[in-house]
């Protein structure tokens, strides 16, 4: 069973603060879940490494990957839709 969250209205803090939340979340499963060194040895080795690939590697989900790139600075190839639960 998937969370849907309601269609967002312009000044809606409460989805605004959801929003926070998951990225939050996601923020902390990535600094858990993907040890910075680890991500910039197996990064290193590709050109444009892509979004899929990466959260593969590391038995993630693509949001948690794209928010722990992010957070790192590192660039990345957007071949999955991220989703918000």
């Amino acid at each position: 069973m998937q969370f849907q969250l309601p269609a967002k209205k312009a000044g809606s803090s409460l989805y605004t603060e959801i929003e926070q939340k998951v990225s939050a979340t996601d923020i902390f499963a990535g600094e858990l879940l993907i040890p910075e060194p680890l991500l910039k040895e197996i990064y290193s080795k590709f050109y444009l490494p892509s979004l899929k690939t990466l959260a593969k590697i590391f038995h993630v989900s693509t949001n948690v990957m794209a928010a722990r790139l992010d957070d790192l600075s590192m660039p990345y190839f957007k071949d999955a839709e991220l989703t918000f639960y």
